[in-house]
């Protein structure tokens, strides 16, 4: 069964009781659901702050995702790319590098510098990753916390460097 109802001056079909779709106020099957003697019953609108709260987690989910899969400076300054298939790459490396003992195997920096890297070195860098990696969803746990408390948060400080 097909009803309509309006929010914030919009027209929405409810299909079961569910809310499937927003349709036209000329939309046919609509006008024909007026035409037989029904009346949209009139919801509240969508709450604001709802809306706001929302996109402030997006905000902090965005800016967290550009610093993981941007570039990491590891302790030695030395800065690598960490996008998906950078990482993936690194993962590879040092599973190979238990496998196949090497002298050195030579990794291209973010700044297209090489640098030589034993097996340690390798495992190192990844484990610095994966604690940065933690680091920033904690930053972005602890800012969303604040969020949901309603107290002051700063979206561009206290990230992880």
């Amino acid at each position: 069964m097909h009803e309509y109802k309006i929010r914030d001056g919009a027209v929405l079909e409810f299909r079961e009781g569910v809310e499937y779709r927003e349709v036209s106020p000329e939309h046919q099957g609509y006008v024909a659901w007026l035409d037989v003697g029904n009346s949209p019953e009139v919801l509240p609108s969508t709450p604001q702050p709802v809306l706001t709260l929302i996109a402030a987690r997006a905000a902090i989910n965005a800016r967290r995702d550009a610093l993981e899969f941007g570039i990491f400076t590891d302790t030695h300054g030395h800065r690598y790319d960490v996008d998906e298939r950078s990482r993936a790459r690194l993962t590879g490396a040092v599973v190979m590098s238990a496998a196949i003992p090497s002298e050195g195997i030579v990794w291209t920096d973010a700044d297209n510098l090489p640098r030589t890297h034993t097996q340690a070195s390798l495992l190192s860098l990844a484990g610095e990753i994966l604690l940065w990696t933690d680091a920033l969803h904690q930053h972005a746990s602890y800012l969303k916390g604040k969020l949901e408390r309603g107290e002051e948060y700063d979206i561009t400080t206290g990230w992880p460097a």
